[in-house]
């Protein structure tokens, strides 16, 4: 029997718990416009969508990301998949707030047609030069994690083109940005995908040699 699915709810708790030190009603304000612009709207997997931004912005509390990251990650997504207008946000939440969902907004929008390493190169520094404020590429790096950490819904084509742009464009700019953690998620989970023969041949070697190198150690 599979574990019952957090809920919503359950989700935004636990950002409260985490970020005790913020303004808490600004937290319940953005939670409720999100809530109330992604209704009826749910992933492939069947789950509400609004857990997919609850859980970019739980990661972001745990990681220790400010107010205004926090509440962009709630808002990460209803500029483009809701009816929500962007001066809305900004009335709501004020400036910083508006121009880090505008940015990830626009990051969505850039074209990856290829893995090939010149693009991708292109393509990187594409990313960088329209994030205004470095909030913003934290925030999409967030937000590809979960979207590929919960990739399994997904046709096999799309999983594909995702892992490739994770590979190729998403964690190299992990890796500027230091947040190793995020790279090696991001590089682990496209690598299985894009080649999982030789993911498993990895996974093996590495658990035969592992009396040897606790021997050693």
């Amino acid at each position: 029997m599979s574990a019952k699915a957090i809920t919503a709810d359950e989700i935004f708790d636990q950002i409260v718990s985490t970020t005790d030190v913020f303004d808490q009603n600004k937290l319940k304000d953005a939670y409720s416009l999100a809530k109330k612009a992604h209704e009826g709207q749910f992933r492939k997997s069947g789950e509400q969508y609004i857990t997919h931004p609850l859980s970019v912005a739980k990661y972001l509390a745990e990681i220790g990301m400010d107010e205004e990251t926090i509440i962009s990650a709630i808002l990460h997504d209803v500029i483009e998949d809701t009816d929500t207008e962007l001066s809305t946000i900004k009335k709501k939440f004020g400036k910083q707030v508006a121009l880090i969902v505008d940015g990830v907004t626009k990051l969505d929008k850039i074209n990856f047609s290829t893995n090939e390493e010149a693009q991708a190169e292109s393509i990187r520094k594409m990313v960088i030069a329209m994030s205004k404020d470095v909030r913003v590429l934290i925030l999409k790096l967030a937000d590809r994690l979960h979207n590929i950490q919960t990739i399994e819904a997904l046709p096999d084509w799309k999983q594909q083109n995702v892992a490739s742009e994770t590979l190729y464009v998403y964690s190299p700019l992990a890796h500027r940005l230091g947040l190793q953690s995020v790279k090696h998620q991001l590089e682990d989970v496209a690598f299985s995908l894009l080649f999982p023969q030789q993911d498993a041949e990895i996974a093996n070697q590495v658990t035969a040699t592992l009396p040897g190198r606790k021997k050693q150690i």
